[in-house]
């Protein structure tokens, strides 16, 4: 019988508190002949985070971080789930995002007894867990210890930021700009940003990707606009923004002016706008990178004078 949940919580430590919760679903599978299969680039990077890449058989289309991702086998994309391709594999894990994996898969999986293991990171508790979760088959534990330990540090300096700060920040986060799209409070990165005082608008929105008009977002007049941006944009070659910073994993870039019919929007209405251009490879996936790239915005923000 197939084996699928949504996450639940593993004991780890964050500001003194302890939660203890469990996550059972691959406590019985062997850490040394485990053949993982993820569906979805931020769980490919999360195995590599826990020190599971060797172990690691097959990935989805765009799993690109880290570069040793790229060589694996691209078991699924925007059409679905190779399933003749994925059983070849011999996989005894299959690690999923909700919303991103179908019933009809599932059923097939479980005519096999596969185990599956559906993810849905939401919170800085949740992205704990999984890690903490995943360490426990992997047989490279240092590796996850040393992720655990460095985010911990990276989200300390997050709140202390958000706790030494005067005034909050306004953003609206733009996760795709056709339709424009954001996120309400129910999500990893809204949670990160609020942590340094930087309040998104549309956070208290029903739908979990609101559809936004641009004259809804002049209305509330934001200081700071997160534009994410996908990566092949952000090349050396190519023309963004020369007004607009964005963040590569605490690595601050300036590029140059491109043309788009939005942002020039954005600059006619709100003229004293601050833009920042981010990486959507980054700020789109729930790891320990969008944690880094959240504190880079935090810092650059905090140093920036905001009107």
């Amino acid at each position: 019988m197939i084996k699928s949940t949504a996450l639940s919580v593993l004991s780890y430590v964050l500001g003194g508190v302890l939660f203890c919760l469990s996550w059972n679903l691959i406590a019985d599978v062997d850490s040394a002949q485990s053949r993982i299969i993820t569906l979805s680039p931020n769980l490919t990077e999360l195995v590599f985070s826990a020190g599971l890449g060797d172990n690691l058989v097959g990935v989805s289309d765009f799993s690109n971080y880290p570069i040793k991702a790229k060589d694996l086998p691209i078991i699924s994309d925007s059409n679905g789930v190779n399933l003749e391709f994925l059983f070849s594999l011999k996989p005894t894990l299959i690690l999923a995002q909700q919303g991103l994996i179908s019933q009809e898969t599932i059923n097939k999986l479980e005519m096999i007894g596969l185990t599956v293991v559906i993810i849905n990171i939401k919170t800085v508790e949740e992205l704990y867990s999984t890690l903490e979760s995943l360490s426990k088959i992997s047989p490279n534990p240092k590796i996850a210890e040393q992720t655990l330990f460095q985010l911990t540090t990276t989200i300390n300096k997050i709140d202390e930021i958000g706790k030494n700060s005067t005034k909050g920040v306004t953003a609206f986060l733009e996760l795709s700009d056709n339709p424009i799209l954001t996120t309400n409070q129910n999500s990893l990165i809204h949670e990160l940003l609020a942590r340094c005082q930087i309040n998104t608008l549309f956070a208290d929105e029903l739908a979990p990707w609101p559809i936004v008009s641009k004259e809804s977002i002049v209305a509330q007049n934001p200081s700071v606009i997160l534009i994410s941006t996908p990566t092949q944009l952000l090349s050396a070659n190519t023309i963004i923004f020369e007004d607009i910073t964005y963040f590569d994993n605490a690595t601050e870039h300036t590029g140059q002016k491109m043309q788009s019919q939005l942002t020039r929007f954005y600059q006619q209405y709100l003229p004293n706008v601050k833009l920042i251009q981010l990486n959507a490879d980054i700020f789109s996936r729930e790891t320990p990178r969008l944690v880094s790239g959240v504190l880079s915005v935090c810092q650059y923000l905090q140093n920036t004078s905001i009107n």
